[in-house]
């Protein structure tokens, strides 16, 4: 219980923090228009680096030295993967649902060191449990689970010292971001997610089954 209420501060505090400082999107009334530009333009599960006009699109007040970076996510059907090489840099990852709240903010603090490795999974939770399914390290990728079936992913990262702008770029490129063929979507039971209990059948006598 308490490791569960440790990383629940921790994402709950990243998030604020991501949203007061630098965050990103526009306001929420526009969210679900912003997701779905992208996915007419982009397309889903696809990783696209961003700059110029459509970078001012996404965030309020790019940096010129950091590099950005956008996916959205759809998990309908199977997991999403977030793969790519070590970006060796301060980065933050932020996830908005369609009414572009943050679901979730992870930064480079929350991942091993190495190459970048986090698989999004849909979750039908237990709403009437109270009980919510959190982010894991699984080995060294990050599982993070999504109770809404598309989510915008926004990546920001920032250079350790300037010189390091062109490698950062070049690393935020290769990232790649997609459907994981042949995974289904977990289950709610198998993902360790609370499934309410059958209720129990009655006799003709009103009498429970036994």
């Amino acid at each position: 219980m308490t490791r569960a209420l440790y990383w629940l501060g921790i994402f709950a505090l990243s998030a604020l923090v991501a949203h007061l400082a630098h965050v990103l999107i526009s306001p929420r009334q526009e969210a679900r228009s912003m997701m779905l530009q992208v996915q007419q333009r982009m397309g889903a599960n696809a990783f696209h680096p961003l700059s110029g006009e459509v970078l001012r699109r996404f965030v309020r007040h790019p940096l010129a030295e950091a590099a950005y970076g956008a996916c959205l996510l759809d998990v309908q059907e199977t997991p999403v993967a977030l793969k790519g090489p070590d970006l060796r840099s301060l980065w933050a990852l932020t996830v908005y649902s369609p009414r572009g709240d943050v679901i979730y903010a992870i930064t480079d603090r929350h991942l091993p060191p190495g190459p970048l490795d986090i698989r999004f999974e849909y979750r039908e939770l237990d709403r009437a449990s109270g009980e919510i399914a959190l982010p894991r390290l699984r080995g060294k990728t990050m599982v993070v689970p999504l109770a809404v079936k598309q989510a915008l992913l926004l990546l920001e990262a920032w250079p350790w010292h300037p010189g390091q702008a062109p490698m950062l770029q070049q690393r935020m490129k290769a990232l790649t971001c997609a459907a994981q063929p042949g995974a289904a979507r977990p289950a709610a039971g198998k993902a360790g997610v609370p499934v309410p209990r059958a209720r129990p059948q009655r006799g003709k006598t009103g009498e429970k089954a036994p």
